[in-house]
């Protein structure tokens, strides 16, 4: 399974239903200099919580409906889901550290610092 997945409005119904991680879904454009400091970063995490988590992103530009459906304001935005439920969302280009923060509190466990 691919661990940073790209998805489209027309395939994000799917991914979401095969999903039985905690899943991070990235909205982020092209001319979104945060998203860029982001997705390295998302990279790693997917990596890190492999089997656990599954980092999917999605182009804001590109897939309006899905934009309009999570209520995206701003970019980047990561909507924490699980089993297809909007759990948690963050908002912005944070630190490494929060991020991590975020999935550990997601995913049941201990919130590192």
């Amino acid at each position: 399974m691919n661990l940073f997945q790209q998805v489209d409005d027309r395939s994000i119904d799917t991914v979401i239903e095969e999903t039985e991680e905690l899943i991070a879904l990235e909205f982020t454009a092209a001319w979104c200099g945060p998203c860029r400091v982001l997705a390295p970063i998302l990279e790693r995490l997917a990596a890190e919580y492999e089997g656990r988590l599954r980092v999917l992103s999605l182009d804001a530009d590109e897939n309006p409906h899905t934009v309009t459906r999570f209520s995206v304001r701003g970019m980047p935005t990561i909507v924490f889901l699980r089993e297809g439920l909007d759990v948690d969302r963050s908002i912005g280009a944070v630190p490494e550290k929060i991020l991590r923060s975020r999935i550990d509190a997601n995913l049941g466990g201990v919130a590192t610092e």
